[in-house]
């Protein structure tokens, strides 16, 4: 029905507006709430959460692995002093930023 109301003055919205948006009787046209869209506002729209609300990244140096029950087995030679790991640090570091799998906030 495109039409309600006792003297089917009131037009309806596709789907009623899928319970996303407001109806206008007057046109049958859906005002979706800003998290949908659509002529039905039956398309949820997508939703790009800042980054620092979404992922936590930790690093941890100076483990080997881990035993059998999963706590940190560590390296006994591993040493932040040594030139050679802060090297590899770096690398690691700046392969992480340029990553295509981070995404950029700007």
């Amino acid at each position: 029905p495109t039409h309600a109301g006792s003297r089917c003055q009131d037009m309806t919205c596709p789907m009623n507006c899928s319970g996303a948006g407001d109806c206008d009787p007057q046109t049958g046209d859906c005002t979706c709430y800003a998290s949908h869209e659509g002529v039905d506002c039956s398309h949820r729209k997508e939703v790009k959460v800042p980054i620092q609300f979404c992922v936590e990244v930790s690093l941890v140096w100076g483990l080997s692995g881990s035993d059998a029950l999963g706590r940190p087995i560590y390296d006994r030679n591993f040493t932040f002093q040594d030139a050679a790991t802060q090297r590899w640090l770096l690398d690691i570091c700046r392969k992480a930023r340029i990553s295509p799998l981070v995404r950029s906030e700007a």
